[in-house]
């Protein structure tokens, strides 16, 4: 093992949710572990009022329980900023079935908790800033990375002139990951026929801390409770529209949009009294060929990202830290080189598949719904109507969606160390 000061055994880049999560269960391995972070970090104490924001994460059982491992769950639970939520309601606006998940079919309390993605990032900071042994370099971005000693590692130059060498560098730098094309990753990209509106809205009725998921004719919507304050029910929406009805639903004013998207929720949930915050962006999805090269692996939004659909972004991040940490654990507790590839190529068996069949389901789901098509209206009245009558199936399937009753990786399960 290579011993200088500028050396780490795996340098990470990124440091949101999945690159922080990552540096803490390495750290707990053993590993030195460098994080490189193109933010200066602030020093704010408290979690900010980040609501407003519409970053948001539906938190599958498996990634609370990593949270907790990693040691920042007390910290969010302390806010208030989670809101469990216990129920899905699906339906389709152009058919008179419904479909309900509850909690209590799972004889659970909740099936996750919604938190929007900065309070995690800030109390992910301040667990990084407690360990001491983790070194963590901010304010500074990644401006070449290379090979070293006979394919032996890879040499990082950060743009403040530092240098350092990594036996190991792990990309979780977002779907624009500079990791990814310095290290000369394939990627391929695709387009899909939508729009994607995202924005926070207030209801006129509860939302009964449930999530809310619309089939429409020109696509799909999806709202994600948040915690109530002074007596305001408020959802961060994703809309999913053909591009000329984006066009259009972006024009309009506050009262105009919350009339637009009240026509699809009233019959569930009363008339939108307000709207903020209002983004638009064409739906994109991307993976690489191969999440890893030699001492290099890509994780989460470097590799992928999904159709937000089943909102499964960070939960799908999370189940790759767990992957690739018992990967490289395994092998550094057996003497093994964990950054040879035969090693990374193990953790990319064991996500690529799943991640690939979740891609693949999201575009069937995606095509089925979001047209007018005579055959897919009797498909998914059908499906629904079907799945209503046997609660077994349903079951089966509200566990894989939000990863419950599923063969965990132990890294996910309470007190696995």
């Amino acid at each position: 093992m290579i011993k200088a000061p500028n050396h780490y055994d795996i340098a990470i880049i990124g440091d949101g949710i999945v690159g922080s999560s990552l540096a803490c269960v390495l750290d707990d391995v053993g590993f030195r572990v460098a994080l490189v972070s193109a933010d200066a970090w602030g020093c704010a104490e408290d979690c900010p009022d980040d609501l407003a924001g519409l970053r948001v994460s539906a938190l599958s059982g498996s990634s609370c329980h990593l949270l907790q491992r990693v040691g920042i769950w007390p910290e969010l639970a302390s806010t208030g900023q989670l809101k469990p939520y216990r129920g899905v309601q699906v339906w389709d606006s152009c058919s008179t079935q419904d479909l309900t998940f509850q909690a209590t079919e799972l004889h659970r309390d909740e099936l996750g908790f919604i938190v929007a993605d900065r309070c995690v990032t800030l109390a992910l900071h301040r667990q990084l800033a407690q360990r001491s042994s983790i070194t963590c370099y901010t304010g500074v971005s990644l401006q070449d990375l290379s090979m070293f000693r006979l394919g032996c590692g890879r040499e990082l130059n950060l743009d403040d002139g530092t240098r350092l060498t990594a036996s190991l560098v792990v990309g979780a730098d977002g779907a624009h990951s500079n990791s990814r094309f310095l290290a000369g990753f394939a990627l391929q990209t695709w387009d899909h026929s939508y729009c994607m509106i995202n924005a926070r809205v207030q209801l006129a009725q509860s939302h009964q801390g449930t999530v809310w998921q619309c089939f429409t004719a020109t696509g799909s919507l999806l709202l994600l409770p948040l915690p109530v304050t002074a007596g305001h029910n408020r959802c961060v929406l994703i809309w999913l529209v053909q591009p000329a009805q984006a066009v259009s639903l972006m024009a309009l004013d506050a009262d105009d949009f919350c009339q637009a998207l009240g026509q699809v929720v009233a019959c569930r949930l009363g008339s939108v009294l307000a709207v903020d915050s209002r983004l638009c962006a064409p739906l994109r999805q991307q993976h690489v060929k191969s999440y890893v090269r030699p001492a290099m692996a890509l994780l989460s939004d470097a590799a992928y990202i999904m159709h937000p659909l089943l909102a499964q972004g960070t939960n799908l991040g999370l189940l790759d830290v767990v992957a690739l940490t018992e990967i490289l654990g395994y092998a550094y507790r057996r003497g093994a080189d964990f950054s040879s590839l035969p090693v990374l190529q193990r953790y990319q068996r064991r996500r690529q598949r799943d991640n690939l069949h979740l891609m693949a389901l999201t575009a069937v789901l995606s095509r089925l719904h979001g047209t007018q098509n005579i055959r897919s209206y009797c498909w998914r009245n059908l499906s629904l109507g079907t799945l209503r009558q046997l609660p077994s199936v349903k079951c089966a399937l509200m566990q894989r969606v939000i990863d419950l009753g599923l063969a965990l990786p132990p890294l996910t399960l309470p007190n696995s160390f």
